[in-house]
């Protein structure tokens, strides 16, 4: 169900209050962060969202940006396009959180990025 009023967000896995109790499984599975990011209704749910999650290859934390079919759409917005367009190979969590404050995201993170 779509929503009319929704509001481009996005959640940090490493600065969540509830991190600490997944962090083990989390880094078990190659995985060393993830930010979920899309359009969110004020009061909770979303009308579509994709995840950046940074996986630990060859020692390095390298991003994969997953999106579900059902959002396929969201990536021909042009919001999504703009994103698209800066991502880098090198991008860490921070630089990823910057960016999208930067096109107009709202850090909703338990902890949001320090300036």
């Amino acid at each position: 169900m779509k929503r009319n009023s929704t509001i481009l967000g996005f959640h940090c896995l490493s600065r969540m209050d509830y991190f600490p109790e997944l962090e083990e499984s989390t880094h078990r599975d190659g995985k060393t962060d993830n930010i979920m990011f899309g359009k969110y209704a004020p009061h909770g749910g979303c009308d579509g969202e994709m995840g950046m999650t940074w996986y630990s290859l060859n020692n390095e934390e390298v991003p994969r940006l997953e999106v579900f079919s059902a959002d396929f759409s969201m990536l021909n917005e042009d919001v999504f396009q703009r994103l698209i367009a800066n991502l880098k190979e090198d991008m860490t969590p921070d630089m990823f959180s910057k960016m999208l404050i930067e096109h107009g995201f709202k850090d909703l993170s338990d902890y949001p990025l320090k300036k």
